[in-house]
Formats: C-alpha cells, structure tokens, sequence
C-alpha cells in the first residue's frame, strides 16, 4: 500500500466536508467516507432560549487526494435530505415539508468542494459550494484531523472534525423565522478510509 504522508491524509480528510461521489483518476488516491462511522450533525435555536438538534441517518462520498499537490485534492459529498433526523416526529415533518428541504422535490443535498487551506498542523479550512432546494452558495467549513492510522494492514484510516454554520434563509427557507433562527450550526465527524480498489493498495 502506498504511504500517504500525513500531511497530504489531513488535506484529504479536511476535504471530506464536501458532499457526492468524486471519481478517482491517474495519480490520485481514492478515499470513502464512511457513513458507519461517521455524522452530521446540525443545531437551531428556537425562541432565542433553547437549542434543538438534529442528524442527517445518510450520506456518501469519496475523496480523491494527490499525494504531490495535496492542495489539490478533490471532494465531493451527498447527503439524503429524507433521512433527517429529531426527537419529535413533527419537527422531522416540518423540516421534509416544502417550506424547509422540500426533500419530495430536492431529495439530495451537495457539497463541492473548491479548495482547501491548511491553517495549522491538523487544521484545515475546506471552501466549497453548498446546494440545498436546488440554491447554492459558498460554504466554508473548518476540519480538525483528530486521528490518523496508519496500520501494518488494512486501509489508512483518519478522523475528522468538521464545523460550520449557515444561513437558511439563502436557501429559501424561511418559515417560521420568530419561532426557527435563521443561523444553523453545523457539527460533523467523518471518517475516511483508503479504498481498496484504489490503485497503490
């Protein structure tokens, strides 16, 4: 298996944040996200006194990293509006319903990534393009690699750390705004894992 040297393996898990399926191509490696291991997670205040939580159940994507030019490394992820998940069955209604992800008409949610900027030795700031309900925007996200492994045998594996927030009101969703924040904050935990199709396994 080819050794991926640390600091490209950061690059490439920061660039996970991004959403959809990234084909491999000569020279890159080719990492998957795993959804087994992995969330995203998202929190909006209600009222301006409490705060309410929520999950995304699944999602997909790869990660093609070039070992030479790091910086170049490409993401791509998808994300299954209807999987939203809450603690109430009618907050869960709200959010498929039209005046939210309108998940019926828009099923799927993308990040793309765009670039990526190293800020320290396992910080990473990813800058892509964020589609939802068919809107998109820039979306910057801010990666923290918190574990990397590199084991005799088996796939390279690295964990990251992903936050950001974003304003839903970009992206037509505006109901409700007395009672729903407008800024949505956005926790994420990825893990990537060298595929074993790739070639340099």
């Amino acid at each position: 298996m080819t050794r991926v040297p640390s600091r490209a393996l950061g690059i490439v898990l920061a660039a996970v944040l991004a959403l959809g399926p990234a084909p491999a191509s000569a020279g890159l490696l080719d990492y998957l996200i795993s959804q087994h291991y992995g969330t995203i997670g998202f929190s909006v205040s209600q009222l301006g006194l409490f705060t309410v939580d929520g999950r995304f159940l699944r999602f997909a994507g790869r990660l093609a990293v070039n070992e030479q030019h790091p910086t170049e490394t490409r993401i791509d992820v998808t994300i299954a509006a209807g999987s939203a998940s809450m603690a109430s069955p009618d907050a869960v209604a709200m959010l498929l319903s039209p005046a939210y992800f309108d998940a019926a008409r828009y099923p799927e949610i993308h990040f793309v990534s765009s670039s990526i900027t190293q800020t320290g030795s396992k910080q990473f700031v990813i800058h892509g393009i964020l589609t939802i309900r068919g809107i998109a925007h820039p979306q910057s996200l801010e990666a923290t690699l918190v574990r990397e492994q590199d084991p005799p045998a088996g796939p390279v594996i690295a964990d990251f750390k992903v936050t950001g927030s974003l304003e839903r009101s970009l992206y037509g969703m505006t109901a409700n705004e007395n009672f729903v924040g407008n800024k949505v904050d956005l926790a994420i935990f990825i893990r990537l894992s060298l595929d074993p199709s790739a070639h340099g396994s």
